[in-house]
């Protein structure tokens, strides 16, 4: 099996998605067919079965924070933690699905440094973007040089970005050349996802139904509503028509998803007492 430690790490980023986390690790262990180091980072979950992926083996090194720092800034310290050149980041609701061989990533880094590509896309159109931020491979260097401003979300007046905006809008303002790889080699095995709100609400969002919802009330802590069907209160997107307008009802393909809503939303949300 071909040693590729120091070439490559994997780093995945978690947030209590306990079942899909397992599911992920699990196929890393049965498809991965190179060696190399493989970090966990547990971003703030309120259990230990991270701790548990190290001791049966699973996972060579554990981060864990001790509250969830949102996926942006957990994502640049992943790229800031990186012991090798270039990381292969993954989303723990992932699983990989197919064999990923050595001399396949051997080449794919020999892309990287020959600048013929910028970025490896292994989970093909999931999210938003111009490539999938669910699993792909970087140069730690090339990640670290993009700008990024601001280390979080959007305010209520929409006025910052998330850092997956920065990485995003870098790619295209300098036509960064990206690698889609068919078939991925990554599947989406999550349930929802889940979106904080301009207002302070939390919108959760079925990856399998394509149904949306939106929580009624402030959370004190993100984790509140992992896993979502927590007895939570929710109210169905759809049944909060007209204000999520014409041809969305109930439906946000993930290519269409965004990020957050504009103010004229927000307020009729908190007209329909959704957000309070």
């Amino acid at each position: 099996m071909t040693d590729l430690t120091g070439q490559i790490e994997i780093g995945i980023l978690d947030f209590y998605q306990k079942n899909e986390a397992r599911k992920l690790v699990e196929s890393l262990k049965k498809h991965l067919k190179f060696k190399c180091d493989i970090v966990f980072y547990d971003n703030g979950t309120p259990e230990n079965y991270s701790e548990d992926f190290l001791e049966e083996g699973l996972i060579t090194r554990l981060v864990k924070n001790d509250k969830n720092l949102g996926c942006g800034p957990a994502t640049v310290q992943m790229y800031d933690n990186c012991q090798s050149e270039n990381l292969l980041y993954i989303q723990s609701d992932q699983e990989l699905v197919e064999p990923l061989f050595g001399e396949q990533i051997f080449n794919a880094i020999q892309w990287l440094k020959d600048g013929i590509f910028h970025c490896i896309d292994l989970a093909g159109n999931q999210g938003q973007g111009r490539f999938s931020e669910r699993a792909n491979l970087m140069s730690v260097e090339f990640y670290k040089n993009i700008p990024k401003q601001t280390l979080g979300g959007p305010g209520i007046t929409n006025d910052q970005k998330y850092v997956e905006e920065w990485v995003q809008d870098y790619f295209a303002d300098n036509e960064c050349k990206i690698a889609h790889i068919a078939p991925t080699f990554f599947a989406d095995r999550g349930y929802y996802s889940v979106r904080e709100l301009p207002c302070g609400s939390i919108l959760k969002h079925s990856c399998w139904t394509k149904e949306t919802w939106v929580m009624n009330h402030y959370p004190k802590n993100r984790y509140e509503v992992y896993p979502p069907l927590n007895g939570c209160e929710w109210h169905n997107i759809k049944d909060l028509i007209p204000f999520w307008g014409e041809g969305k009802r109930g439906y946000i393909p993930e290519s269409q998803a965004e990020h957050s809503f504009s103010n004229q939303q927000v307020e009729q949300m908190i007209e329909r007492d959704i957000c309070v």
